[in-house]
Formats: structure tokens, C-alpha cells, sequence
């Protein structure tokens, strides 16, 4: 008897599809297998998971305040002082929004990924301005930021108007104090907190 070689023909397609309700991409491989000369086809799907991309959305504000009431911050050298602060924000990845803020607090609003740390980044932010505000001595006396801060989200609507409200924080500030600005965002959003625990609040240099 005359055995029959038996010839196998494989041939790979590779097709991609998304499923929404897994939020994922599938990789589908799919193998044609034709065997000779018995002419049985067979049709075999293997199915690979792809890893999902990460999609967010975070937009913080941020405000902490001045600790020495004689060395506040100064219209002469305020911008000069958030532009660098922006320059530490954005080389960390990040995307400043706004800022802004008076003589004796600032309000930064941020574009966060969600890898970045927001406690780690504001006490890079607080450490690097100190030093570049004594180094180039732009207050007589010994600059310092307070212990602390406050932060607060928003959603992708409310952008624009917490944009305006940062920019317009010199104008703001002739109506309200910073301290029952502060205690009004910490009621609005719900915040617990204790009074002995809040900033040491400072007059404004109006």
C-alpha cells in the first residue's frame, strides 16, 4: 500500500476589534489548517487579551498661603514667581491651567495624569519657590509657604469658570478675605475640618 503525504497549509490573519463593554481591544489570530489530500478543513481562533489604555480627566485646584506676614508676596515679582512655578509644574508632566493669587496666597489650577503624585508635587513646588524667592532675595526677609494646602476638582464643564476665577483673583479680593474664601471652599465641597488646623490667616495687602 502507497501511503499519501499529507501536505498542511497554515495561513495566520490577524484582525483587531473593540468591545465596549469591556473597554478593551481585542486581538483576534485566526488559522486556516487544510490537510491532504483527505481535503478536511479545519478552522481554529485563538483569542489575546491587549493591555487597555489609561483615559482620565483630573483637574485640580490647589491654594496655600504665606507664612511670614513680612514677606508677602509683591506685585513687583509676583509673575516673575508663577511663571517658575509653572516651569516646575510642566516639567513634571503636568499642565498648569491657571494661577494666580494675592499678596498672602496662590491658587494654582493643574491638569493632572494619574500617576502624578498631587502631595509630592505641591511640596516640590513649595521647596523649589521658597528657594528661588531667598536666592534672589526678592523679599528683605526670610520667604516661607505654610504647612499645607487645599485641593479641590472639577469636571471637564466647570473648567473655563474656575479659570476665570483664578484670573480674576486681585478683583475677588476686594470683596472677600482669603480666609472666608477658603472656608467657603471647604464648605461647598463638603470638607470636614477643624479650625486649629487651618492656615494662620493673614491681612491683605489691598
Amino acid at each position: 500500500m502507497t501511503s499519501e503525504r499529507s501536505n498542511v497549509y497554515r495561513k495566520k490573519h490577524n484582525t483587531k476589534t473593540f468591545d465596549p463593554e469591556w473597554g478593551r481591544t481585542f486581538i483576534l489570530e485566526r488559522f486556516l489548517q487544510t490537510c491532504n489530500p483527505s481535503g478536511i478543513e479545519l478552522q481554529t481562533s485563538k483569542t489575546t487579551n491587549a493591555m487597555a489604555d489609561t483615559f482620565s480627566q483630573i483637574h485640580i485646584q490647589t491654594v496655600f498661603a504665606v507664612q511670614n506676614r513680612n514677606a508677602l508676596i509683591l506685585p513687583a515679582w509676583e509673575e516673575e514667581l508663577y511663571k517658575y512655578i509653572t516651569g516646575i509644574v510642566q516639567n513634571k508632566g503636568q499642565k498648569m491651567l491657571a494661577i494666580n493669587g494675592t499678596s498672602n496666597h496662590i491658587h494654582l489650577f493643574i491638569g493632572m495624569k494619574p500617576e502624578c503624585c498631587l502631595s509630592d508635587m505641591v511640596r516640590e513646588i513649595k521647596k523649589s519657590s521658597n528657594a528661588f524667592i531667598n536666592d534672589k532675595r526678592l523679599t528683605p526677609f526670610k520667604f516661607q509657604w505654610q504647612a499645607g494646602f487645599g485641593a479641590f476638582s472639577y469636571s471637564h464643564s466647570q473648567l473655563t469658570e474656575v479659570i476665570q476665577y483664578i484670573n480674576n483673583q486681585k478683583q475677588h479680593h476686594k470683596k472677600q478675605s482669603f480666609k472666608d474664601e477658603y472656608l467657603t471652599f471647604l464648605k461647598n465641597f463638603e470638607i470636614e475640618f477643624k479650625s486649629e488646623y487651618l492656615f494662620e490667616w493673614i491681612e491683605e495687602h489691598k
